[in-house]
Order: C-alpha cells, then structure tokens, then sequence
C-alpha cells in the first residue's frame, strides 16, 4: 500500500469514529433518588456509565489532520521495522545458503581432478546467484516506499530456487561420492603400488 492509501484509511477510520452513532438512554424506570437528580447530572452520569465524554468534544479540521500525520508516521515506523526484519531474515538466509556452497566446495575437494573442475565450475555459478541475491537485498535498503516488496518477491523467488539448486548439487555430490570408484590421491597409491 502507498502512502497515500494509508493516510486515506487513517482520515476515513477518523470521520468514522468521529461520527459514531449515539446511544439512546435505558428506557428503565429511574429509581427514586435519580429522579430527584437534575437532568444534566443524569445525563453525565448515564454517559459515564456508558464510557462515553458527558460532553461531546469538537473535533476540528486541525485535529484531524493532526491524527492523520500521527497515524501515517506510525505507519511508516511500522513499515521500517517490516522492512528491517525482513532484510535481516533475508541476510541470515543469504549466509546459510552461502555456508552450504562452502561445505560443497569442501566435499568436491576430495573428488578427482576432472570431476573437482566440474564441481567448481557449477559451484561458482551458484556462488554468483547467491551474490545476486546480495545486491538484491542492498535495493530493499535503498527502495522507497513500498517498492521494497516488489524486490523482497523477486528475492525470494531467487532465494527459493538457489536452494533447490543447492539442494540437487548436494544429493548429486553425495551419489557421486558414494559412486566415485577414486580420488587423485587413491589413483597414485595404486600406480605406486604397480
């Protein structure tokens, strides 16, 4: 929502409130010591039970708009802290997939040479989608307004298909590994011993 939506909600739920239908009395038989009451001290005293003003306040074009910049600086205040959990949820996101790609790297590590160089390169493509997701996340700081959400959809469409990609990499790695007949260092220990 824009600005301007919220500042339209604020000034509608305002004139709304200030504009509040009116209870009628209890049509109750007043006990013997309210009738001897004047009438304006039973009216106070009915809207006080009531939990209303006794006297009706007059609410003014200054107030109101008062009570609109309120709502729409809390508004906004509401909006930054969304915004702020949300790059904050998004960072520690970033990283761990970020900690997975490392203990990738380190797994295809012990592979042999010509799958280790096809490991690293599907790797280092993951790596710059992750750093993607990065500079993705610095225009969420810098949006306005609500553009912010926009980028936060594209980020977590990006995010949720890195993972999968992430995730397929790690179970393709862990079949090559039980599958791998040798690494570099087995292969020469075997040409040693021949």
């Amino acid at each position: 929502m824009t600005k301007w939506s919220w500042i339209g909600i604020v000034v509608a739920a305002v004139l709304a409130a200030g504009c509040g239908v009116q209870q009628e009395p209890a049509t109750e038989q007043p006990a013997a010591e309210e009738e001897a009451m004047p009438e304006e001290a039973a009216m106070e005293e009915t809207a006080a039970e009531a939990g209303e003003p006794a006297e009706a306040e007059e609410v003014t074009a200054e107030d109101v708009g008062e009570e609109t910049a309120e709502a729409a600086e809390a508004a906004a205040k509401l909006a930054n802290r969304k915004r702020q959990e949300y790059m904050e949820r998004a960072k520690t996101e970033i990283q761990q997939l970020g900690q997975r790609l490392d203990d990738l790297r380190a797994e295809a590590e012990e592979l042999g040479a010509e799958a280790r160089a096809t490991w690293t390169e599907q790797l280092d493509e993951l790596a710059e989608r992750r750093e993607n997701l990065r500079d993705l996340l610095d225009k969420v700081a810098a949006a306005s307004g609500d553009a912010w959400e926009d980028i936060a959809q594209g980020i977590n469409k990006a995010r949720r298909d890195i993972a999968d990609a992430i995730g397929g990499a790690e179970k393709k790695l862990e079949e090559e590994m039980t599958a791998a007949p040798q690494t570099d260092a087995e292969m020469e220990a075997e040409e040693k011993e021949e």
